[in-house]
C-alpha cells in the first residue's frame, strides 16, 4: 500500500511508482472513478476527450482496479 497526503488545495503527489507504472510524464491527464464500493481507480487519459475516449477510459478504471485487487 503506497500512501500520499492530500494538500489544503486538494494536491495530491502520485508517488514515483505509481507514476512509473502508469508510464505518466508530466502533462499527462489522468481519469479518477469511484466506485460503489468506495475504491477509486485512476488510470492515464489516452484520446481526444470525446465521449468514446471517455468510455473507453472507464472501461480501463475497470481493468486497472481488477488487476490491482489480484495483486493484494
Amino acid at each position: 500500500m503506497v500512501k500520499a497526503t492530500v494538500t489544503t488545495k486538494g494536491r495530491v503527489t502520485i508517488p514515483a511508482g505509481i507514476r512509473k507504472s502508469l508510464g505518466l510524464t508530466p502533462g499527462d491527464r489522468v481519469t479518477w472513478t469511484r466506485h460503489l464500493d468506495g475504491t477509486v481507480a485512476m488510470v492515464k487519459f489516452q484520446g481526444d476527450g470525446s465521449r468514446n475516449d471517455l468510455r473507453e477510459s472507464a472501461v480501463a478504471d475497470q481493468r486497472t482496479e481488477f488487476s490491482s485487487r489480484d495483486d493484494g
